[in-house]
């Protein structure tokens, strides 16, 4: 599914399976949600008001490309 720089990033983990994202996207139109974050996307909203010196390292770190 993944393909050149991405799949390197990813090592091998899987993407979502469609069924799970749906099935999320579906529950939060239903709950009338504005924004509907499925899966871990909603880990980086919550650890930036926890902690946002850690994440806004880690988001520096992450976009320094790798040699």
């Amino acid at each position: 599914m993944f393909r050149g720089q991405f799949e390197r990033e990813m090592k091998g983990q899987e993407a979502m399976k469609v069924e799970v994202l749906a099935k999320q996207a579906i529950a939060g139109m239903e709950a009338g949600h504005d924004e509907i974050r499925p899966g871990l996307t909603k880990v980086p909203g919550l650890m930036s008001r926890l902690a946002p010196d850690l994440m806004m390292a880690q988001f520096a770190r992450m976009s320094v490309p790798k040699q």
